[in-house]
């Protein structure tokens, strides 16, 4: 990332946790001149959380997504601009509301700029399901989400991503 970017205050770093947790935090806030050698805080993590994802985003971009998938197959689309701005020390803010994260994880989070892309699951049994990404309509975060892929028994999902339709 060049420095021009790590000082245009509309590019910041989009975290997501497994417990559920998302947060957007400047890029400017980890300018080289203030990292220690032993490095900066980025994400302050609640016990037996883990940092899932961390993406690149513009936080002015009214066009861009969020596409959130967990291992019981429940997802949720909000728009990069809902995601709140949080310090490096903040923890972050719910993705769902506390009843879906109840004996679930998040397993995806992937931005989209496009329309025109797919998102493809995958389950621990083999299973795909390939689906438009207009098919998962944009909310707001904090919702029970909605029903992404229908699993059988014990199944969960193990990967989703977004790939585009020419692919």
């Amino acid at each position: 990332i060049s420095e021009s970017e790590m000082n245009d205050e509309n590019n910041a770093l989009m975290f997501a946790t497994e417990g559920g947790f998302i947060k957007t935090t400047l890029l400017s806030e980890f300018l080289s001149g203030r990292c220690p050698a032993t490095g900066l805080i980025a994400i302050k993590l609640k016990d037996n959380d883990k940092l899932l994802s961390v993406k690149k985003v513009n936080i002015t971009d009214k066009e861009s997504t969020v596409i959130n998938y967990t291992e019981n197959g429940i997802c949720n689309r909000f728009l990069v601009t809902d995601i709140p701005m949080i310090g490096r020390n903040g923890m972050g803010s719910a993705i769902f509301n506390s009843s879906t994260m109840i004996k679930n994880k998040l397993i995806s989070c992937e931005v989209t700029t496009s329309e025109s892309v797919s998102i493809i699951a995958v389950t621990k049994n083999g299973i795909g399901k390939a689906s438009d990404i207009n098919d998962f309509p944009i909310h707001s975060r904090r919702t029970k989400g909605f029903i992404g892929i229908q699993l059988a028994g014990k199944d969960k999902v193990i990967s989703a991503v977004v790939v585009n339709k020419d692919d």
